[in-house]
């Protein structure tokens, strides 16, 4: 799937293999697993009036995460940047780095987001 992202440049996900892809799901649903959002009850427009700050610490976890930097790496490895395949250098230079965080989450949600769709059905049948 392609992404535009903030730069302008295209970014393509290719999926891992399915395991290496839940694998990568499993350490993200670890790092989510520890953060103190409670958002039980929220609606959409709740969340959008809330103050950035009040999310600091759970987004502070996020980006210091080892964990996710490494699932985020494993699932750029079979990105193309800009038509080019990502690699350690991709990111160097400084206007490129603008784009890493966007970079990381559209790679995690396109490896992540397909294992949990059923699941969110069937929960609606429940």
């Amino acid at each position: 799937m392609k992404h535009k992202l903030p730069s302008g440049t295209e970014l393509l996900v290719t999926p891992l293999e399915w395991e290496e892809s839940w694998e990568v799901c499993q350490q993200v649903l670890s790092v989510i697993e520890q953060l103190d959002v409670d958002i039980k009850g929220m609606t959409l427009e709740d969340l959008k009036a809330q103050d950035v700050l009040n999310f600091k610490n759970p987004i502070c976890k996020v980006l210091a995460s080892p964990l996710l930097f490494g699932a985020s790496k494993k699932c750029l490895d079979k990105c193309a940047y800009g038509g080019v395949r990502v690699d350690k250098l991709t990111f160097s230079k400084p206007e490129a780095r603008g784009d890493f965080l966007m970079a990381c989450f559209y790679a995690l949600k396109e490896n992540c987001a397909p294992f949990f769709g059923s699941l969110l059905s069937a929960l609606k049948v429940i």
